[in-house]
């Protein structure tokens, strides 16, 4: 058995976090194209590979990493590790020479301590699934943040027995079955063959969190061009063309596109899952900062006013439900049809308005936290009208 250790180059991790997460600041599209002719053909690469070997010479991130290998030939196996980064306790099961490989990223996680060696796997067959331990060789170490440190190893094993299950110090590990791919700073997105299913030519590929029922959908953003949507499955519901994006259902969103002919620089537009407008388009900018979803299926905008800024409430037709003549609005209640606005005017009172737009309480000098709890109180064990 052959072992090789090397050094892991922390600045190849580094190309794997998220760029351009935030709602809020989205870059504007503009028209944006490489102008170095080794960087063009590179993105003609990734956009035009069917399979994650297409560009299997342009995945280096995971090859000065830490390596546990049962084989003399590690090359063969490199490709594997890159696809692994972004998917959490999986493995690959692979051919080579006739002879069968297990591929994963053995993970150690604690406080205060870091994995130095690791030395040998001790193996068991329970049915179907091996069931790994490791014995490692670790060291004290100063505790850096609240987050335990992570070492990880790539790790290579010769399989004498074929596997459904894999269980290693006790967790278990789950067949790789697709995610997404990052090659320098661009991502896309593999199935369990390895068949690039989203070309490798977004700049982000984001989760987003907070819709109901558990729903599943990605945030992708693409430079020069814009933000879109993917569903569960990674199919394209919105193409990448906006900024702020406002999701109603799987075939209607409320989007912000910039247009330098209107005089706050953007328009609001509601769309269906292919970009194209099912409304009129009105002047004014999305707040980015508001929850991706919301009960009562409307979004606060904004429009120049001057040299600053007001704010309304639209409808997912964009319909006005509260006129754009507020310094500052908040949504509470967002995921019940008790949902309401405190709005706050320029003389710095505050009001809270309902979804169908109806003011419900007067203007006074006070807070948005203690009008809104105020509000609350009020509505408890009424029936909302």
């Amino acid at each position: 058995m052959k072992r090789i250790l090397t050094a892991v180059i922390a600045s190849a991790l580094s190309l794997f976090t998220f760029a351009g997460c935030s709602f809020s600041h989205p870059k504007p599209p503009v028209d944006s194209t490489p102008t170095d002719p080794s960087l063009e053909a590179v993105y003609s690469q990734l956009s035009e590979a069917k399979t994650a070997f297409d560009i299997s010479q342009l995945m280096t991130a995971a090859s000065d990493s830490v390596i546990y290998t049962e084989t003399d030939d590690t090359q063969p196996f490199m490709l594997y590790f890159d696809v692994l980064l972004s998917s959490f306790r999986s493995f690959i099961i692979t051919e080579h020479n006739g002879d069968k490989y297990l591929i994963f990223r053995y993970n150690y996680s604690a406080y205060g301590s870091v994995l130095t060696e690791l030395n040998s796997f001790e193996k068991k067959m329970n049915g179907d699934t091996l069931e790994l331990k490791a014995d490692i060789t670790t060291e004290q170490t100063e505790q850096m943040g609240c987050e335990p440190l992570e070492s990880n190893v790539n790790c290579i094993l010769r399989l004498d027995n074929d596997i459904s299950g894999l269980i290693i110090d006790g967790h278990d590990y789950t067949p790789y079955s697709g995610g997404t791919l990052y090659i320098g700073d661009k991502v896309g997105v593999l199935d369990k063959d390895l068949n690039i299913t989203v070309p490798v030519e977004y700049d982000m590929i984001r989760k987003i969190t907070g819709l109901p029922d558990n729903k599943v959908l990605y945030h992708t953003y693409k430079d020069g061009c814009g933000g879109g949507i993917l569903d569960e499955n990674y199919n394209t519901l919105l193409p990448p063309e906006f900024g702020n994006i406002f999701y109603i259902n799987d075939n209607k969103f409320i989007v912000m596109k910039q247009d330098s002919s209107v005089d706050t620089n953007y328009y609001i537009l509601s769309t269906d899952r292919h970009g194209n407008p099912t409304s009129s388009f009105t002047e004014g900018f999305i707040d980015g900062s508001e929850t991706f979803f919301n009960y009562a299926e409307q979004v606060i905008f904004g429009v120049r006013d001057g040299n600053r800024f007001k704010y309304g409430v639209i409808d997912s037709d964009l319909n006005i439900i509260i006129e754009p003549v507020y310094d500052h609005i908040s949504t509470f209640e967002k995921t019940a049809p008790t949902q309401f606005y405190v709005v706050e005017d320029s003389h710095e009172n505050f009001a809270v308005f309902d979804s169908f737009g109806t003011q419900k309480t007067k203007f006074e000098a006070s807070s948005v936290y203690d009008v809104q709890t105020a509000y609350n109180e009020s509505l408890r064990g009424q029936s909302y009208k």
